[in-house]
């Protein structure tokens, strides 16, 4: 293990100064009577000179107002205006500091020309660099970052959507229109539409978005980084200390945390050897005759997999049928779920049979206009020929393989994908899983293994109402129950992830809103140095790369020599005009074969260019030389965290960074829910090694321990089972 710095997270750390807050503001507390006193909300708040508003629910807001401008509107039954002072907190009128600050950041412009302005809309929604979206009515659909500081004082970044209301539609019928701001490019709240005729494109709020549509983070360029949700994070937080730090005692900055323990990620299991654990085996993949499209797929399939050497050479035999047979079997279909047109086909593996489910819809990347399936091999150069790569390297290949073992595992009740060390580990380990089936009952499942690899599932429906321990799986929903302080509501019951049973205690793995931060500062600043539309003067770069030559002894360097210098200097001469830009310089030496920025000399000469003089041929960004600007975005890490810990698993160490990352790294909380810190801590580099599998999320870690891959296809087989018995 190693011990690692510092990790930034998106919790924010500030306080507020109430004094001057009270000096330039007053604070307002809406409480509205019930969702029919919405319309008049809307007039009083079309009419009030306010500075800013923001939600806590439906029925609650949150109004800002510059020092003796707020004016109550005719007093009604329907809403209570309340003026509370800041920092000062009432159960009747409850403000938090989260909402304080939102206020603030609604009126942000994420731009660094622009002003903050006055703000009628609840939230922050970005859309910075969007182009609407022209969908198949021709209406437009905009997409937006919707910017909130949550009651944790987290910051949340998560793409909304924006369609346009059809001009059908009654204007009146829609709750909340919205119009688009090009000037700030923000989706705003807006009363001034016109009663009788539209005068200008209006929009819907849709919440959230099951596709990720915006990168977490984006290190091509500047332009890239600056609309990625980092980017935009990193822009708020200038804005914020730049307009409003007056209001902070001591800035308003991001938290870092201080690792306790790290482990480097390095693979227990490969998925590079499923191949040889199939083996001499025949798979059957089959198909609904009359289903034409996916016939479209596993024709497709079929080819890639005759040709395949790698199949070939393990003796791995596929068939092709109408219909499953004893043994392994790959089922195609179409996605029933998606599509409410398509017929329910979907078979349940039962008696010898296993079946694996893939989808036109999915795997297929099927057109669903066209209804061609788009699914096809990838390409790779041989010996500098295009050759289709073979199919088995495809992750979506692999990965429909991988759970079929797993499938066939757990019918066998046999675990065969883990053996020798790490299989001895889990053995030492118990682990439940939880699900909220309505209110008052939790089903709970435990999966014990045996240094063998035999797996036992035992499971329960418990009843919080009744409290009755009686059981030990029992006695772990009521303790989970008591850590979460909710015996009712589903949404606190599906942030669990886990019970790990570590020899007599029990350790309990939740969802959190905590994400690792890069040095997003540190960052921009790079992208700025490799800006390709920077303008310089070529005699100057000639100067500037000159000082690196031994004989000026201005610099030291043991990575590079003057030969590596003169290139690029000679390259660089090569260009005709006199006023370049750092694109077209490096464009230039790219024409040059000996240069080449994948070699470490020319990465050295380009460090020490951006070192010393503010600009380079080569983003540095992804380098770990001279500093790592991604601590938590490899390995696994943990930390402290009030009474218990957090972790986050990033990806392989041997991975490196991506150019763009979708999605953010997440902390998971472990919460001791019997002993103390010392299990926790005494646990954790063995839970790091049950995750430190690529099977489970095809060539990264996992992000919990491996077993509840299988705790979850058990319970999904016994509810399909269940459900499928109770239909006969």
């Amino acid at each position: 293990m190693e011990i690692k710095k510092m990790v930034r997270t998106n919790e924010t750390v500030y306080d507020l100064d109430f004094l001057k807050l009270n000096h330039d503001f007053d604070l307002i507390y809406a409480q509205l009577e019930s969702k029919s006193s919405y319309k008049q909300f809307q007039k009083d708040i079309s009419k009030l000179k306010l500075q800013a508003l923001t939600a806590i629910n439906s029925l609650r807001y949150v109004i800002l107002f510059k020092k003796n401008e707020f004016v109550e509107p005719k007093i009604n039954n329907e809403i209570t205006y309340t003026k509370v002072d800041f920092g000062i907190f009432n159960k009747k009128t409850p403000i938090y500091e989260n909402n304080i600050v939102q206020l603030m950041i609604n009126q942000l412009a994420i731009d660094e020309v622009m002003l903050p302005e006055k703000s009628i809309t609840p939230y922050l929604f970005v859309g910075k660099g969007q182009q609407p979206k022209i969908l198949a009515d021709d209406l437009k659909q905009m997409i937006t970052l919707k910017v909130s500081l949550n009651w944790e004082k987290n910051f949340e970044i998560g793409v909304t959507t924006f369609t346009e209301i059809s001009k059908i539609k009654k204007v009146q019928e829609v709750q909340e229109p919205y119009v688009w701001d090009n000037n700030r490019e923000q989706m705003q709240r807006t009363y001034d539409y016109g009663k009788k005729e539209r005068k200008i494109v209006l929009y819907e709020r849709h919440n959230g978005h099951k596709k990720n549509l915006i990168n977490y983070l984006s290190l091509e360029d500047l332009e890239n980084f600056s609309k990625s949700k980092i980017g935009i994070l990193n822009q708020l937080l200038d804005e914020m200390n730049t307009y409003f730090n007056k209001y902070f005692l001591d800035g308003f900055k991001l938290k870092e945390r201080k690792e306790e323990q790290f482990v480097d990620g390095k693979l227990a299991v490969d998925v590079d050897n499923i191949w040889d654990h199939l083996q001499n085996k025949t798979i059957n993949l089959f198909f609904d005759p009359d289903d034409l499209i996916s016939k479209q797929l596993t024709d497709l399939l079929m080819a890639g997999f005759q040709d395949s050497e790698l199949l070939k050479w393990e003796n791995i035999t596929i068939t092709c049928a109408n219909q499953a047979v004893d043994g392994l079997n790959i089922q195609v279909i179409r996605d029933a779920r998606k599509d409410m047109s398509v017929d329910e086909r979907y078979q349940l593996g039962q008696d010898k049979k296993i079946i694996q489910h893939i989808t036109p819809d999915g795997l297929g990347n099927l057109n669903h206009k066209t209804n061609k399936v788009n699914w096809k091999l990838k390409k790779h150069k041989v010996d500098g020929e295009v050759q289709n790569k073979d199919i088995v390297k495809s992750p979506e290949i692999i990965n429909t393989f991988l759970n079929l073992i797993v499938k066939n595992d757990i019918r066998q009740k046999q675990m065969t994908l883990v053996s020798g060390d790490l299989l001895k580990l889990v053995s030492c380990y118990e682990f439940f899983s939880f699900e909220w089936i309505k209110k008052g009952s939790i089903k709970v499942i435990k999966l014990s293994i045996s240094s063998e690899g035999t797996m036992l599932f035992d499971s329960d429906i418990v009843s919080l109402e009744n409290y009755n321990r009686k059981s030990e799986l029992a006695h772990v929903v009521y303790d989970v129950a008591d850590t979460i302080k909710s015996k009712e509501k589903k949404y606190h019951w599906d942030r669990v992830d886990c019970v790990i049973k570590s020899g007599s205690d029990y350790l309990l793995i939740t969802q959190t809103s905590i994400q690792v931060v890069p040095l997003q500062d540190e960052i921009k600043e790079r992208e700025i140095h490799f800006d390709s539309e920077k303008i310089v003067l070529k005699n100057e770069v000639i100067k500037d790369l000159k000082t690196f030559l031994s004989i000026n002894h201005q610099t030291t360097h043991d990575e590079y020599n003057d030969e590596d210098v003169n290139l690029l200097i000679a390259a660089v001469k090569k260009i005709s005009t006199s006023v370049v830009s750092i694109g077209e310089i490096k464009d230039q030496l790219k024409l040059d074969s000996q240069i080449s920025f994948k070699k470490k000399k020319f990465r050295s000469i380009c460090r020490d260019l951006e070192k010393n003089f503010n600009y380079t041929f080569n983003n540095s960004v992804r380098q770990k030389d001279p500093t790592s600007l991604f601590p938590g975005f490899d390995g696994i890490g943990i930390t402290r965290y009030n009474n218990a810990f957090l972790y986050y698993v990033g990806t392989k160490r041997s991975s490196g960074i991506k150019q763009e990352i979708s999605k953010a790294i997440k902390f998971r909380k472990i919460t001791a829910l019997t002993g103390d810190d010392k299990v926790i801590l005494d646990s954790f580099g063995d839970i790091a090694k049950m995750m430190s599998v690529d099977f489970v999320r095809l060539k990264q870690l996992t992000v919990i321990p491996f077993p509840m891959k299988y705790l979850r296809e058990y319970d999904d087989y016994q509810d399909r089972l269940l459900n499928q018995n109770k239909s006969l």
